[in-house]
């Protein structure tokens, strides 16, 4: 897994939803204060893993499988220059004592002018990764919020905590819907999938002389 698709999911935090079903990072203490157990001493906590999800739901494996060709291509791009001043630096090391001061301060110069344009190259693909990152996952996300919501309804949960960026660090009779989500964000996605090959088979059927 590439360490920027993991930089943007932890990030991913949740936003207040009716019913205190989702809550941000920083008022999730301040729920848990305020909400307790029910009478029968049953949980009223959830917790959810958004990472887990996203790398385990069929979206989030195509995005993620788009993600590593768009690095790896881009990292291959990136180390042939790493190569190329590499192989300039040696050169102007091995050569140093034939040249001219003025010839030694002009490869200075353009092994140092080569460094910059990497660096800035570099810069510019961490960005571009990033957004393209948030665009892959960000209908990922909303689609969970909305699977987590109707699970926490089911399970009369009160809170439902992101794990990764709750800030806190424990919680007594929590339930974990991580698999409840998944298993219904696949459901779904398997159903969607099959009333498109059924759509594209019956428009097949139609066009048939």
């Amino acid at each position: 897994m590439i360490n920027s698709y993991l930089w943007l999911v932890r990030r991913l935090v949740w936003v207040m939803a009716p019913a205190a079903v989702i809550v941000v990072m920083g008022q999730a203490v301040m729920a848990y204060a305020q909400v307790g157990t029910t009478t029968g001493g049953e949980s009223t906590f959830g917790v959810v893993n958004n990472q887990k999800i996203i790398l385990a739901v069929p979206e989030g494996i195509k995005a993620k499988k788009a993600m590593q060709e768009e690095v790896d291509k881009a990292q291959a791009s990136l180390n042939a220059q790493r190569l190329e001043l590499e192989a300039l630096g040696k050169e102007l090391e091995a050569n140093a004592d034939l040249m001219s001061a003025a010839a030694k301060q002009q490869k200075r110069e353009e092994l140092q002018n080569k460094v910059v344009v990497l660096r800035d190259e570099e810069m510019k693909f961490q960005q571009r990764i990033r957004q393209q990152e948030f665009q892959a996952t960000q209908g990922i996300v909303e689609k969970i919020a909305v699977y987590v919501k109707e699970i926490a309804t089911a399970k009369n949960l009160a809170v439902v905590f992101e794990s990764s960026q709750s800030g806190v660090m424990y919680i007594k009779n929590y339930i974990d819907i991580t698999d409840d989500v998944i298993l219904k964000f696949s459901a779904q996605s398997a159903a969607a999938a099959s009333s498109a090959a059924g759509s594209d088979d019956n428009s097949s059927t139609d066009s048939q002389p």
